[in-house]
């Protein structure tokens, strides 16, 4: 690749249909990322029912800076886990209760909404204690909730939550957020992946075209997967994306006939009087899977317990979100947690547990398909002879009209047919974007020598 490669000169690569295979695996734009990206965006932290009584917290990530969400008699809290002394953890657990969290170096003590409270013999060795409590709380990180999900920033100045998420919520409410009053079911599960984070969020994002490779032994030998072609190429399913914004989502109807199916009558019918909007898009709905920008994902679908078909065998429906949470160039810390709707009985939240483990805890069958996938995507694009080749992106180039439109009235977004790349583009345009300086929430300019490439692929500057 030629030296100097600028921001501009990808975006028209990416108009062509191609983008180089080092933006999975570049060092220096991963950096970039952390800066660009993950400090201005909202940032899926925690969902709110787990931690459902005050002084009850968790403790996340923003990439690699670990945040402490709490219930407080406030209402939810963050604040970056780290003392203002000398910059140690305030708290060591994962999760608990507690008002109060100290640092175990020197002892500072800050209550659950971050104010300093205690200094060890503070009045004999400071000049003006109380001066330093209120100067020096825990760092804040603003945080705001969509039905149950909480997210977080580093951004001061970013737009609000509502006008961050835009019209996908649509879509969140689709998956459950709305009307099935979703809970966590379980701690959330995490492993390292040896795989670059936009590859996942890339996939769930939308690429349903893999279905067939990747995951081709689980519909022909073990039966896992009820695919015919209607599962791709039905008129009723679709693919929605947000220009700018670069959440996708994608909705398939494979079922006609059958509304949500796996989902209990009674918790339908509250969705269908919550939403009526939706009522038309639960007949024949199987699943619901997208990427909200930039590493928050989520699906449900049914999962049988055994061989299919549908109706001879159990097949209960589960809800999983995850966050794709970089840990360097080349590596992530997959969170993936399991949601249920809270009136269902004790033995349906089991079983739908139960489906989700099989297929995509973390020895879930398809989970480590796409594990091993990605991870060879992410050594070859880090290879000698891989890092400059060119990726393809083509198809539905066009975005040209298609038959299935006029099945698809009411739902938000650039609608485009189940099978496209026309998400992941959106995906990459958003990264550019980014990268560039500018995005939805109003912050324009320039990132100056830092949008020009050396000539191995790496951000100068």
């Amino acid at each position: 690749m030629r030296s100097g490669v600028s921001l501009q000169d990808l975006e028209r690569e990416l108009e062509n249909g191609a983008l180089p295979a080092w933006v999975f695996s570049d060092a220096q734009v991963y950096e970039w990322e952390k800066e660009a990206i993950f400090k201005r965006v909202w940032n899926f932290l925690a969902h709110e029912s787990e931690i459902p009584e005050v002084g009850d917290y968790v403790v996340r990530f923003i990439v690699d800076t670990p945040v402490i969400v709490t219930r407080t008699e406030h209402g939810i809290r963050a604040h970056v886990n780290m003392c203002r002394h000398r910059g140690a953890p305030v708290c060591r657990g994962e999760r608990g209760r507690s008002q109060a969290f100290r640092c175990p170096y020197h002892g500072w003590t800050y209550s659950n909404t971050g104010e300093l409270v205690g200094i060890p013999f503070g009045e004999q060795i400071y000049v003006d204690p109380e001066r330093i409590k209120r100067e020096l709380s825990l760092p804040r990180v603003r945080v705001q909730s969509y039905r149950g999900l909480i997210f977080g920033t580093l951004n001061e100045q970013a737009p609000s939550l509502e006008d961050y998420l835009g019209e996908s919520t649509w879509y969140l409410d689709l998956f459950g957020c709305r009307g099935l009053d979703l809970e966590v079911f379980g701690d959330p599960e995490r492993w390292i992946l040896s795989a670059n984070w936009k590859i996942a969020a890339e996939n769930f994002g939308v690429d349903n075209l893999h279905i067939l490779s990747t995951h081709g032994s689980l519909i022909v030998e073990l039966k896992q997967f009820p695919f015919r072609q209607e599962y791709l190429l039905g008129p009723a399913n679709f693919v929605a994306y947000f220009p700018g914004r670069g959440h996708a989502i994608a909705v398939n109807r494979p079922f006609p006939g059958m509304k949500f199916v796996g989902v209990p009558e009674s918790l339908i019918t509250r969705m269908e009087a919550e939403a009526p909007e939706h009522a038309p898009f639960l007949d024949g709905l199987s699943t619901v899977v997208g990427t909200i920008w930039p590493n928050l994902s989520l699906l449900t679908v049914v999962q049988p317990l055994g061989p299919y078909p549908v109706g001879q065998g159990e097949a209960p429906r589960y809800w999983t979100i995850r966050v794709w949470q970089p840990t360097g160039p080349t590596q992530m810390q997959v969170w993936s947690w399991c949601l249920v709707p809270r009136a269902m009985s004790d033995e349906q939240k089991w079983k739908s547990f139960q489906a989700y483990r099989l297929s995509f805890g973390i020895s879930g069958i398809f989970e480590q398909d796409d594990a091993e996938v990605w991870k060879g995507i992410t050594e070859l694009a880090a290879s000698l002879g891989g890092r400059e080749v060119r990726l393809n992106y083509e198809i539905d180039g066009v975005e040209g009209p298609w038959p299935g439109q006029r099945f698809i009235k009411g739902a938000p977004g650039v609608v485009r047919p189940y099978v496209t790349e026309a998400g992941a583009r959106n995906f990459w345009r958003t990264w550019l974007t980014y990268l560039r300086g500018g995005s939805d929430d109003g912050h324009g300019g320039s990132m100056g020598d830092r949008g020009v490439f050396d000539s191995r692929g790496r951000a100068a500057g």
